[in-house]
């Protein structure tokens, strides 16, 4: 994870720019892979008229941790100066066009300069005339993303934005907005201790700056399955705010050893771009346990509405078999998650979701495919303890 501590170094094109040049803890094989799935997408400013049925009208979202909340990068035709989200998977609504809007006291009009998908983060960078700001989200947990700013000149920062989901009720407490969402999911915002958020009855807020300008500040974006579950996460999403660095080279270890694990010196540079496209598309269809789903699994796409909430078992097996190169616990989760709902005659769920309302009509056992099952299971034994190909077998 190339974490925000920036040099600046003036440039001159038609007007005085700026570029940053990124201090890196360790070498980040991120970089390398930039834009393998294209995310940008706008949604519309009143998510009220979005339909949450069948398309999604994105490609997909950038989440990690098996995370049921989503981000998107805006697309080339809106000038927004924030990363589009959160998109709540399980309900298939956003809260938000952008629930972080990021700015500061006296800024101008702001243009995108890059926007880019690395594996493991977002990256946002737009120009006013005046600062160069850099934004960079990615997740510490399934419940947590940090938006880490950086900015050319120091600045008294300014957040702001709205809740604008119908039905969603807006709490303050101290640096920390709460979000309650009608279908019971919930979400916060965490401030630093200059940021002093104020709220208003509709939903929306604005920060105000009490420090001395700075360079730098970091938000929490959090997203909670219950009420109980968010009561219990404030306090991580405080300490995360607190000592953003840490948590940021800790992702971007993490993100290197499964970018090296599943590269092969014996194949051609070329093939490095799919192999991490693949792993990618794995851990964005990545899934934690909430409601029905006991294990954390995969859905068989995130870039598809209907298919982005639940887990099957057919795709479950040929995931877990791929998983198990870079993540083996994670493929072994997976196949427990369909043997939960093993029955008496050993068959296993076709397809299994987090409301259980949806399980009692749509799980048929009928589809069970044990060949795929044993095999999936085998695999990701071999590859745990031996780290074999599973190529020759």
């Amino acid at each position: 994870m190339r974490c925000p501590r920036y040099s600046f170094i003036p440039l001159s094109i038609g007007a005085a720019l700026y570029a940053c040049v990124a201090l890196a803890f360790s070498e980040d094989r991120s970089l390398d892979f930039p834009n393998l799935l294209d995310i940008q997408y706008t949604p519309p400013a009143d998510t009220s008229h979005y339909k949450p049925q069948g398309n999604t009208g994105t490609r997909g979202w950038f989440s990690d941790y098996g995370s049921w909340m989503g981000f998107t990068l805006p697309s080339d035709s809106k000038d927004l100066n924030g990363f589009c989200g959160p998109y709540d998977i399980d309900n298939k609504v956003w809260l938000s066009q952008s629930l972080v809007l990021t700015g500061y006291l006296g800024e101008g009009k702001w243009k995108p300069l890059n926007k880019v998908y690395y594996p493991g983060k977002l990256v946002m960078e737009n120009y006013d005339g005046k600062v160069l700001l850099r934004q960079t989200l990615f997740y510490a947990d399934k419940n947590h993303a940090l938006v880490m700013c950086s900015s050319s000149l120091p600045i008294s920062w300014v957040f702001s934005s709205k809740a604008v989901y119908p039905g969603t009720q807006s709490e303050r407490r101290g640096t920390q907005l709460l979000f309650q969402l009608p279908h019971g999911e919930c979400a916060s915002l965490t401030f630093g201790s200059q940021d002093i958020p104020s709220l208003q009855s509709d939903g929306s807020y604005t920060t105000a700056y009490h420090g001395k300008a700075s360079s730098s500040n970091c938000v929490v974006l959090s997203f909670y399955n219950t009420r109980k579950e968010m009561e219990q996460g404030l306090a991580r999403a405080r300490q995360l705010q607190q000592n953003p660095s840490s948590f940021c080279e800790k992702e971007q270890q993490r993100w290197n050893g499964y970018i090296t694990s599943i590269l092969r010196n014996d194949m051609p540079k070329l093939y490095d771009r799919i192999a991490v496209k693949s792993m990618l598309t794995l851990i964005s269809n990545w899934k934690s346990a909430k409601g029905e789903i006991k294990h954390d699994g995969m859905c068989p796409s995130h870039a598809t509405g209907n298919f982005a909430g639940g887990l099957w078992a057919w795709d479950t097996w040929q995931q877990a078999v791929a998983t198990a190169r870079f993540d083996p616990e994670l493929a072994k989760s997976q196949i427990r998650s369909m043997f939960d709902y093993q029955d008496a005659d050993g068959m296993i769920a076709d397809c299994i979701f987090s409301d259980s309302r949806r399980n009692i009509t749509e799980t048929p056992n009928r589809l069970s495919p044990p060949g795929l099952s044993t095999k999936s299971g085998y695999a990701t034994t071999i590859l745990n303890f031996s780290k074999k190909s599973i190529l020759n077998y």
